[in-house]
């Protein structure tokens, strides 16, 4: 038994315990028998049956001692049960009489902090100080630990250098691994650099390993420490330490961010081949590096007669490598690298990185249904094939036809043969129509999912929703009309998502009236539209078809997104008056702002449409960079529903006085705020309440600033921000997920906090 619980063997530890607890065994098991069986269940993530046997010795017999209840507490807190952990520490008291050891506190104070209960894992250990029992390195790592989880880098270096050295103890590389990343999930780069370079000069203490070195390395990228994060990477590699993929992926970031475009493009090429290692062209086994991507295109021009017989990706496996860790390091990155290529117009790369959205990792194969499987890998085919679209796209945006019609011609003379590829065609023939000026609807391509009914979608597969949606859309949807477009998506929404369980998270229904009121009602509506959120494209399309002749700027972070979002641009012949950029409002907006003396970029509406927590920034880069026009519209989605609070407050807070005139302060923007309906999902489709805002600038050059008022938001306010960046961390963080009753305490807070708010009592 001891042997299959070191040998990680779970399985066959329970079978061999059910065999000697047959009536016919003379051998009966005892308590350390049970414990084996439990500790076995517990290395193997089996955290169900390990209570059940706790429960049987409790019941029946051997009792359990404190291994017994240590092994199943540690089953618990490698599941994330904190709660019943804790229940688990009160049983051992009340019903064994067991008193806990170091082990056991250890272990509950673990299970808290992998449940965010920092406080609670604090109160634990001074509990523990108090006792005859005192805590050991394996107690203060677990604390370090819970600290990090929750970001409080104070509470893990006073931890670090306040309780444990003073206790004569010497930290070990788990210690200085929590302490290094504690600082770094708080931008706190000089911190995290000082206590990685202490541990490597400190005598006699533990080497630094990769985590140390993928800590130090995030903390230096999140502080734009380019040449820092460079030397960290050579000193990995001096130590024999190969760089994973998440450390080349950062490094990759920071290049970025200080402009080393060709360090950038090096260390990418690195995490492919590296990443790639035998995953190749057709199967050969051989790697994969951009270099040869951008050297297959080297052939493509502006000329439009341009003709080649280079591969153009043709035959690269869409699966190319079953590590998950590699694609989600890989997808970090190809967003950013996408944004700069556009802002640089660097073509051939930009094609190159839009065929690596098409690469996921392959499914397990244990759990996923060959059909389903099949059904995903159409939907990357499409992906792959929407990508060349999307480049073509947003050329023909930017006014660059004699580029877009070349590559269009480029890729004809390459497509690959595939359903995917002929329906996506389609989109490509709506292009072409839009290069040459022409109505989209006489460039109908031969569509072999025409009529085709999307009555699933793929279980538990990245953007296989959108994916869908995108396939959905194209069987449906008349090229060159709008509304067909439109009518398809929400058909969707209601259909295929509803029925699924799924949020729309398209801005449909009555919001989709109200932004369309609120825009087309605005005194500045002949000035550009930007959009900040364009997911699918969706209200992109209602906004250029309800405001004919206006330019509309769509800002999306998400690369596949943007690739998706374009395609149905194009395929409802508004290719030429949607822009879809990709890349974040933080460097978007500033970049928008650079080219306002070649193109006009002040805009009349507004139209925010990601997480209200984020609405604030937005603003705040609006006003600095001189983005607004006067009596620009801003409307505001997801005021409720994601919690925009400290938005809110700032566009209904007075802020100035009229200079002649109206007595009394006014707030910046005239606000309204509505109730609308959009569709979501519980058991069938119900229809959830949320509200958009509707703000309109004033003109302050007739005003002036009123030193009389507070223009800083209340403690109440912060809060109510801080609960909507927690729940979007939630929402988004890996491994995450919101319930539909998280959502409900969360709606309901958010109600009562801005109901306050607009009510001037907050």
């Amino acid at each position: 038994m001891s042997s299959l619980e070191k040998g990680r063997q779970w399985q066959r530890a329970l079978d061999l315990l059910n065999e000697m607890r047959s009536p016919m065994n003379l051998l009966q098991p005892d308590v350390i028998t049970y414990n084996a069986a439990i500790s076995a269940a517990e290395k193997g993530l089996q955290w169900e049956s390990a209570l059940c046997l706790l429960q049987e010795m409790l019941t029946k017999g051997p009792a359990p001692n404190i291994i017994s209840f240590n092994a199943a507490i540690s089953a618990l807190e490698k599941a994330e049960l904190w709660e019943r952990a804790l229940a688990l520490l009160e049983d051992a008291a009340t019903r064994a009489g067991i008193s806990a050891d170091l082990i056991t506190y250890s272990a509950i104070i673990s299970a808290l902090g992998r449940g965010q209960q920092w406080q609670a894992a604090m109160g634990l250990l001074v509990q523990l100080r108090t006792s005859k029992l005192q805590p050991s390195l394996v107690t203060y790592n677990a604390a370090v630990s819970a600290a990090e989880r929750a970001s409080e880098w104070r509470i893990a270096l006073q931890l670090l250098f306040a309780e444990i050295r003073p206790r004569g103890m010497e930290p070990d590389i788990i210690t200085y691994n929590s302490a290094v990343s504690a600082t770094s999930r708080v931008h706190r780069w000089q911190l995290a650099h000082s206590i990685f370079r202490s541990m490597r000069q400190r005598p006699g203490g533990p080497a630094p390993d990769h985590i140390t070195y993928n800590a130090a390395i995030a903390a230096s990228e999140t502080g734009q420490q380019a040449e820092l994060v460079l030397e960290l990477l050579r000193e990995m590699t001096s130590l024999s330490l190969s760089p994973g993929p998440s450390v080349r992926s950062r490094a990759v970031l920071a290049c970025l961010g200080a402009g080393l475009w060709s360090q950038a493009l090096e260390i990418l090429d690195e995490l492919l081949r590296k990443g790639l290692s035998g995953f190749g062209s057709g199967g050969t086994g051989g790697t994969v590096g951009l270099a040869e991507k951008v050297a297959s295109l080297e052939s493509f021009s502006e000329d439009e007669n341009t003709a080649s017989d280079a591969s153009n990706f043709k035959g690269l496996p869409l699966r190319c490598a079953a590590d998950k860790e590699f694609c989600a390091s890989l997808q970090a990155c190809v967003g950013p690298l996408l944004s700069a290529c556009e802002t640089r117009d660097f073509c051939k790369q930009e094609l190159a990185l839009l065929h690596l959205l098409a690469w996921r990792p392959a499914p397990d194969e244990d759990n996923t249904l060959h059909e389903d499987s099949l059904d995903y890998d159409e939907l990357l085919s499409l992906l792959a094939a929407a990508g060349r679209n999307a480049a073509a796209s947003r050329l023909l945006a930017r006014g660059r036809h004699k580029q877009a019609i070349a590559l269009i011609s480029y890729h004809k003379s390459h497509a690959t043969v595939s359903d995917a590829a002929s329906a996506a065609g389609v989109v490509t023939a709506c292009l072409q129509a839009a290069a040459h000026g022409e109505a989209a609807t006489g460039y109908v391509a031969a569509n072999p999912w025409r009529g085709r009914l999307v009555q699933s979608i793929p279980a538990r597969r990245p953007y296989a929703r959108e994916l869908s949606m995108l396939r959905h859309v194209l069987a449906r949807a008349r090229p060159g009309d709008a509304a067909a477009v439109c009518e398809a998506i929400e058909h969707f929404g209601e259909k295929v998502m509803g029925s699924a369980g799924m949020w729309s998270k398209f801005a449909g229904g009555s919001k989709s009236a109200c932004l369309v009121a609120a825009s087309s009602g605005s005194m500045a509506s002949s000035g550009g539209v930007l959009e900040i959120g364009t997911y699918c494209g969706y209200s992109a399309i209602k906004l250029a078809s309800a405001l004919a002749g206006s330019h509309i700027t769509s800002l999306e972070v998400d690369p596949t997104m943007v690739v998706i979002a374009r395609n149905l641009v194009a395929l409802a012949g508004l290719a030429l008056q949607v822009d879809v950029r990709t890349g974040h409002t933080q460097t978007m907006l500033p970049q928008l702002a650079a080219e306002r003396p070649t193109v006009p970029h002040s805009f009349g509406v507004v139209f925010m449409d990601r997480w209200g927590s984020q609405y604030e920034e937005d603003r705040l880069l609006l006003e600095r960079h001189r983005l607004l026009m006067p009596g620009a519209v801003i409307v505001a989605d997801n005021i409720l529903s994601t919690g925009a609070a400290l938005f809110l407050w700032s566009c209904v807070t007075p802020v100035a006085r009229p200079q002649f005139g109206l007595a009394g302060s006014l707030p910046a923007y005239h606000t309204q705020v509505l109730q609308v309906k959009e569709v979501g999902s519980g058991s069938g489709v119900e229809v959830c309440e949320d509200w958009m805002s509707v703000s309109v600038t004033r003109a302050f050059s007739d005003f002036k600033a009123d030193p009389a008022l507070n223009h800083s938001p209340t403690a109440d306010v912060v809060e109510l921000h801080a609960a909507s960046e927690r729940m979007r961390e939630l929402a988004f963080g890996p491994g995450r997920s919101v319930t539909f009753k998280e959502r409900a305490v969360f709606t309901a807070k958010m109600r009562k906090g801005l109901e306050l708010l607009l009510a001037g009592r907050l």
